[in-house]
C-alpha cells in the first residue's frame, strides 16, 4: 500500500506557506478526502483521481511524484 510522505508534503507546505484548503481546491478533492490526505497519508481510492491529485500536489510543491510517496520497504525521512 502506498502512502503520502505526510512528513515531507508538511515541510513543503510550511516553507512555501500554503494554506491546506487552498491545496485541496487546487488538486480537485473534496475537504474530507483532502484533510485524509494531507493528514493521514490516505489516497483516493480511484486511480485516477489518485493520479490526478498526485500530479498537482507534486507540482505546487516542486517536487516529482515518487518523491511525495511512501512505499513498503522504503524508509520513512523521520529522525530522532
Amino acid at each position: 500500500m502506498t502512502l503520502l510522505d505526510i512528513e515531507l508534503v508538511q515541510q513543503r507546505i510550511d516553507e512555501k506557506g500554503l494554506r491546506k484548503d487552498w491545496i485541496i481546491n487546487q488538486i480537485g478533492l473534496k475537504k474530507t478526502a483532502g484533510h485524509m490526505m494531507l493528514r493521514d497519508g490516505l489516497l483516493p481510492k480511484d486511480p485516477s483521481r489518485k493520479e490526478e491529485a498526485l500530479k498537482k500536489l507534486a507540482s505546487i510543491l516542486g517536487l516529482e511524484v515518487p518523491q511525495i510517496l511512501l512505499t513498503p520497504g522504503r524508509p520513512s525521512r523521520r529522525t530522532a
